[in-house]
């Protein structure tokens, strides 16, 4: 059986008119966060709204995150369901990690990243469903570097990232995340190998017996009875991808 990384789609280039407002779109974000305590009040932070209980799962998880797979036995990880909550010291402009509120409350995994599809690379994805009087859900999306960072809010600016027509609220995130150096590296993982372990079921029994993880979706590209080929597209490749 061999697992193969895959890097994302090609990437989409900005267009050049609005390429010199991105650097005054990070500076507004960066205003709006100070001005609101760094984050939306409706969403301060997902460990502080959502309180961690039994597996160390937010309950809401367990109840509408679609595919999520969990060990119980691994709930003391310090990796976040996926996450790495990083504050380094770097410059603004090289914070790769964005906030998103406002997202439906069914929002998905899925939905997100299959709307980011040729803008960039995706480091991590953590979602954070409605809790209590709050009614829509949350994102923490941790691009590769600040160039997906740029790509992404040029989407934003054109009314690129909706859902249900209706826009979410993205800003800058006050926990500061450094990019990463350019690599072969990604979310997105191709396994090949004996059609009996090299199935959806299997694999998912073997990844969840060892960490967290979510699921963008699944794809099968070959499989004739005996050898198969699937591809798995992680939510994150930090503490996911990473740990297949």
């Amino acid at each position: 059986m061999s697992f193969r990384g895959s890097c994302n789609p090609p990437i989409l280039a900005p267009d050049p008119s609005i390429w010199g407002n991105l650097r005054s779109a990070r500076q507004y974000n960066d205003q709006e966060q100070n001005r609101a305590g760094h984050e939306p009040q409706e969403h301060r932070d997902e460990q502080q709204s959502n309180g961690e209980v039994g597996s160390g799962l937010p309950v809401q998880y367990q109840q509408h995150a679609g595919h999520l797979a969990y060990n119980p036995a691994s709930a003391s990880n310090s990796v976040y369901q996926g996450f790495n909550n990083q504050n380094v010291s770097i410059p603004n402009h090289e914070n790769t990690c964005l906030w998103i509120t406002r997202l439906p409350p069914d929002c998905t995994h899925h939905d997100i990243l299959s709307r980011l599809r040729g803008v960039g690379k995706v480091f991590s994805l953590y979602i954070n469903p409605p809790s209590g009087d709050i009614p829509t859900s949350a994102a923490k999306l941790n691009f590769w570097d600040q160039y997906d960072v740029d790509r992404f809010l040029t989407l934003v600016g054109v009314g690129g990232f909706r859902f249900n027509q209706v826009p979410p609220t993205v800003t800058m995130n006050r926990n500061l995340s450094a990019p990463r150096p350019a690599s072969g590296y990604s979310r997105v993982l191709h396994i090949r190998g004996p059609r009996a372990i090299v199935n959806e079921q299997t694999l998912n029994r073997i990844f969840r017996a060892k960490f967290f993880f979510f699921i963008d979706e699944v794809i099968s590209h070959f499989d004739d009875g005996s050898t198969a080929w699937i591809e798995y597209r992680f939510a994150s490749y930090y503490g996911q991808a990473s740990n297949a």
